[in-house]
């Protein structure tokens, strides 16, 4: 039996495609970059550990290791029979599409009724830690994608995995989640959603100037710039102005307006 057959294959690429170049995806991925940039600017100061307190480190983790998983159509089948497989198939891919489109409480109910379900197929339960994350289910997030995480051997959900454990305050987690993806160098894309997290973890926590380094560091605006560099501009911009440096930030967002003009509020902020 092959890994992947033709129809997974041409399902699994369409998706890619849509979060590559799909405007509705954009839009999510532009409204998650907003929330996650909303928490750390509007959120009160995190309380201060008492003196007697000892900061608490990161989650113990094994090393990662790349597994070969099973096609999940032909999982699916296997452990519900082909009928009901195939319509779990396709629940499965229905629910990747609301996610695309931003719509997680369409995605909900098929994610959740998919991962009682088959609760062992790793992109159900991968799909089911996506969709908590988008409902802002936090904790329950990062329990399901902790464990996608171990069993898949991958850092590929390693930046949604640190925002959740961000917006909880479990900044060890996100430094740790960093460090693990930039040893990885997965693909760009990957790679700033990384560094946005984890740039925004230092300024929750205050140190606004490491932030600012750790977004700043070999950034160079692309003559042609696609939609992780338009996000990685925008943080940097909010970034530049909540550190003080108003020149900077409002040359930065120009730039993100001049290429995007409905880039959330960058044109407004850019004057």
């Amino acid at each position: 039996m092959p890994d992947e057959d033709e129809e997974a294959r041409a399902r699994r690429e369409a998706r890619q495609a849509k979060r590559e170049a799909g405007e509705a995806n954009r839009a999510r991925l532009r409204s998650e970059a907003q929330a996650a940039i909303n928490r750390a600017g509007s959120k009160a100061a995190p309380k201060k550990p008492k003196k007697d307190a000892k900061p608490s480190g990161p989650l113990e983790r094994s090393t990662l290791v790349p597994r070969k998983l099973p096609d999940p159509k032909y999982a699916l089948a296997d452990l519900l029979g082909n009928s009901a497989g195939g319509r779990a198939w396709r629940d499965l891919n229905a629910a990747a599409d609301h996610l695309d489109a931003g719509r997680a409480g369409a995605a909900q109910p098929i994610a959740q009724s998919l991962y009682r379900k088959a609760p062992g197929v790793l992109e159900v339960t991968e799909m089911w830690g996506l969709t908590l994350y988008s409902l802002g289910r936090w904790r329950e997030a990062i329990e399901v994608l902790e464990e996608v995480r171990e069993h898949s051997g991958l850092p590929d959900n390693n930046p949604v995995l640190a925002d959740a454990h961000r917006a909880v305050g479990n900044y060890a987690d996100v430094a740790w989640l960093w460090d693990e993806l930039r040893e990885a160098s997965p693909a760009s894309e990957i790679m700033t959603e990384g560094r946005i997290v984890a740039a925004g973890a230092l300024a929750d926590s205050g140190d606004l100037g490491g932030a600012v380094r750790l977004l700043s560091k070999g950034w160079k605006r692309p003559k042609r710039p696609l939609e992780h560099h338009l996000r990685r501009a925008y943080a940097l911009a909010d970034l530049y102005e909540r550190a003080g440096e108003r020149p900077r930030a409002k040359e930065l967002f120009a730039w993100v307006a001049h290429h995007e003009p409905k880039y959330v509020d960058a044109a407004e902020r850019a004057n």
